[in-house]
């Protein structure tokens, strides 16, 4: 992997369609990719803030990339599991280039667990991107590029929440010093 230097502001953040057709399908086929600063590691072998997630540094800060092995069907770990919460296609000039499933990470066990945080973006390549003579196939089935996002403390809904319950204090308390005056000024009129 190169040790890239970047300047200040510059970062990885490559498009969907762009992880698949420039550094998941060049990995896959053992091409050199624009710039090697993607690890390979088993990412869903433990819990995401177990993840070496420092041998990624070139992201938004709460994003990593990393290559890895397609898991199918239940994936637990030591203490928690990964649930799928949704699926998508990648398109790339009206061309279907890819696949991306959306996977949240919960604590506990399934049917008892408490969503953390931690959310991976798998993405993998539409095995019709390749060349028939391209004998790839079973890494092309199992190599995935994933996208670890550990969501930020607070999000838009909850700053709306937070704002709408400051200004139901607010209000609250516009009413109880309009209580206030009134009450003094029927006081005063007696």
């Amino acid at each position: 992997m190169e040790q890239l230097v970047l300047p200040s502001g510059y970062r990885f953040r490559p498009t969907d369609s762009e992880l698949i057709l420039y550094y998941l399908k060049n990995k896959i086929l053992g091409k050199e990719l624009p710039v090697n600063i993607i690890p390979t590691i088993d990412v869903f072998s433990c819990n995401p803030d177990q993840l070496p997630l420092s041998e990624f540094t070139h992201g938004m800060p709460n994003e990593r990339y990393f290559f890895s092995n397609r898991r199918k069907g239940r994936i637990l770990t030591e203490d928690g599991f990964y649930h799928v919460s949704s699926t998508g296609s990648i398109y790339d000039k009206n061309k279907l280039v890819g696949f991306v499933r959306t996977l949240d990470f919960y604590h506990g066990r399934p049917n008892k667990g408490i969503k953390s945080k931690w959310t991976v973006h798998e993405f993998r390549v539409n095995p019709q991107v390749f060349q028939e003579d391209e004998d790839a196939q079973e890494n092309i089935l199992n190599s995935v590029a994933c996208k670890i996002i550990h969501k930020l403390e607070t999000s838009t809904s909850q700053i709306k929440e937070k704002i709408k319950i400051i200004d139901l204090e607010f209000e609250d308390e516009e009413e109880s010093e309009m209580e206030n005056v009134l009450s003094r000024d029927n006081k005063f009129r007696e």
